[in-house]
C-alpha cells in the first residue's frame, strides 16, 4: 500500500524495507533499558529498526543470532551448534568490516562484542564449576594430574598406591615426632623419592601434600571439605588433624630454636612476647672470655609490646628448670602428657567435627537468609575459639617421642645440663604453659618474685 502511494503521488521519493527480527528482544533486554531509561519497550523497538538502516551491523551485534531469525526454524535446530555457527557468523562479519574505534559507533560495537564474549565465558566458567562442585559432593575424584599416593583407575575413581602411601606415613610420622619438612625433603631426595611429577621434592609441596584432606578420604572442593570420598584413606583421621596442627604451628622454613623459653615469656604488662636479645661479638669468643648476655625483652617494633620490660634470660631459665625439676618429683612423665593433652586425640577430632558441622549448617542458614548478618558473626565466634582451643590440645598430644625413653629418668639439677635443648624444652612445655615476667624496680639487685612460671592446667593451654 505504501509503495503504491509512493508511486502514484509521490513518485520522486525513495523507500528502504528494513528487517525487523529480533526487535522485540532487543527492547526488552538490559542493554536497551540501560540505553533508553527513559522509553518504554515500543519506542526502544522503533529506534533499533531506525538505526539498522544507518548502522546495521552495531545493532545487530546486541541481539543474539538465533533471534535474528535467519534460516531454518530455530527449535528445530541443536541449539549449542545453531549458537556456535551463528556467533562464528557474526565474528566472521565483524573481522570482515572491522570495527572504527575512531568513531563512537566503532567503539561501542567493540564494547558489545567484548560483553558478549566476557558473557559467554563466565556462563561456561560457571557450568565447569557446577559439574566439580557436584562430583564433589558425590566424593568423585577431580580431574587433572594425579595425587602423589593414589592413581586414577577411572572417570572419578582413584586408588592407592602402596609404596607412595607408605612414603607419606613415615613423612607423617616425622613430622609428628618434631622434624621440620626442610629435612624431610632432604632425606626423600637423596633416596631418590620422586614427586606425583617425577621432580624432587620441595617443602611448600610436600605441606601441601599431608595438609589436604585427600589423604584421610575426605573430598574437598575450592579449599573446603564437602564430604566423605569414594576412596581409600592413607591416614586415619586423628593423625591427620595432628600432622596439619604440628604443619599449623610450626612453619616451613623456620629456624630452630636457640633459646629455652623462645616464645613462652609474655610481659605482665601488655600481654606480648618478650624476645630474646644477645649482645653483639665483633669477634670469635676467645679462651676464658664470657659468652654474650642474653636478655628478654619487651619488643615495641616488631611485636607491638610497650618496650619497658627487660630482664637476663639466665635468671629467668634458672627459675624455671628449678620448678620443672620440682614438679618432676612429684608426677611422671606419662602423667604429665595426660595432663598437658587434656584428653584423648579420638574425642578431641570428634568435636572438631561437630563445630565444622556446625559452621557449615551457620553458613547454610546465613545463604539462605533463615539469619541475618549480625547473628551469623554472633554464632560463629565462639565456635572458632573452641575450634583453635581444641586444635591446640590436639597438637599438644604428638609431644617428642623422645620423651618416652630412659634419658628423663631421675633429672636433677646435675643431669639437666645432659640433655640437648629440644629435649629441656620438651620437659618444659609438659609443666609449664607460660612465663609472666613482672616489670622490674630500679636497683642493682635481680627479684625472683618478677618471674611467675604459669602452670599447665587439666583443660591444656
Amino acid at each position: 500500500l505504501i509503495s503504491q502511494l509512493i508511486t502514484e503521488h509521490c513518485p520522486n521519493c525513495r523507500y528502504l524495507i528494513v528487517n525487523e527480527a529480533g526487535a522485540s528482544i532487543y527492547s526488552a533486554s538490559p542493554v536497551a533499558r540501560e540505553e533508553f531509561p527513559d522509553y518504554d519497550a515500543t519506542v526502544r523497538g522503533t529506534i533499533s529498526i531506525g538505526r539498522r538502516l544507518l548502522d546495521p551491523l552495531s545493532e545487530l551485534v546486541k541481539i543474539d543470532p538465533q533471534h535474528i531469525g535467519v534460516g531454518m526454524y530455530q527449535h528445530d535446530m541443536n541449539q549449542r551448534q545453531m549458537k556456535e555457527s551463528l556467533d562464528s557468523v557474526v565474528e566472521s562479519c565483524v573481522n570482515f568490516v572491522g570495527v572504527d574505534l575512531n568513531t563512537a559507533s566503532g567503539r561501542f560495537t567493540a564494547q558489545v562484542l567484548g560483553a558478549a564474549a566476557e558473557h559467554e565465558s563466565a556462563r561456561i566458567g560457571e557450568r565447569v564449576s557446577a559439574k566439580h562442585h557436584q562430583n564433589a559432593e558425590r566424593g568423585n575424584a577431580h580431574g587433572g594430574g594425579r595425587s602423589f599416593g593414589y592413581r586414577r583407575v577411572a572417570q572419578g575413581q582413584i586408588e592407592v598406591v602402596p609404596e607412595e602411601a607408605e612414603v607419606l606415613r613415615e613423612a607423617a610420622a616425622r613430622v609428628l615426632a618434631g622434624q621440620s619438612l626442610a629435612s624431610i625433603v632432604v632425606d626423600f631426595n637423596e633416596r631418590g623419592i620422586p614427586s606425583a611429577h617425577g621432580k624432587k621434592w620441595r617443602p611448600g609441596s610436600l605441606g601441601m601434600v599431608l595438609r589436604s584432606g585427600r589423604i584421610t578420604g575426605l573430598r574437598e572442593s575450592k579449599g573446603e571439605v564437602v564430604g566423605e570420598a569414594n576412596w581409600e584413606p592413607i591416614l586415619d583421621r586423628a593423625t591427620w588433624e595432628q600432622v596439619c596442627s604440628r604443619l599449623t604451628h610450626a612453619p616451613i622454613g623456620r629456624r630452630p630454636k636457640v633459646n629455652l623459653l623462645a616464645g613462652m615469656c609474655r610481659c605482665a604488662e601488655c600481654v606480648s612476647v618478650m624476645a630474646a636479645v644477645s649482645e653483639r661479638m665483633d669477634k670469635k669468643l676467645k679462651l676464658g672470655q664470657r659468652p654474650p648476655r642474653r636478655t628478654l625483652a619487651c619488643d615495641k617494633a616488631n611485636r607491638h609490646g610497650c618496650g619497658s620490660n627487660t630482664v637476663k634470660a639466665d635468671y629467668v631459665e634458672q627459675i624455671v628448670i628449678d620448678y620443672v625439676l620440682a614438679a618432676l618429683e612429684h608426677t611422671d612423665i606419662a602423667t604429665a602428657r595426660a595432663r598437658r593433652a587434656g584428653g584423648d586425640a579420638h574425642q578431641l577430632v570428634a568435636s572438631i567435627e561437630t563445630d565444622e558441622q556446625f559452621l557449615a549448617d551457620l553458613a547454610a542458614d546465613y545463604g539462605a537468609q533463615r539469619i541475618n548478618r549480625a547473628q551469623f558473626l554472633a554464632a560463629q565466634d565462639p565456635v572458632h575459639a573452641r575450634l583453635l582451643h581444641a586444635r591446640r590440645r590436639l597438637d599438644q598430644l604428638t609431644v617428642d617421642p623422645n620423651l618416652d625413653g630412659t634419658a628423663f629418668e631421675g633429672v636433677t639439677a646435675d643431669s639437666w645440663d645432659r640433655l640437648d635443648l629440644d629435649q629441656q624444652r620438651a620437659l618444659v612445655a609438659l609443666f609449664v604453659d607460660q612465663v609472666v615476667i613482672q616489670k622490674g624496680k630500679r636497683g642493682r639487685y635481680f627479684d625472683p618474685s618478677r618471674v611467675q612460671p604459669v602452670p599447665v592446667d587439666a583443660g591444656g593451654a
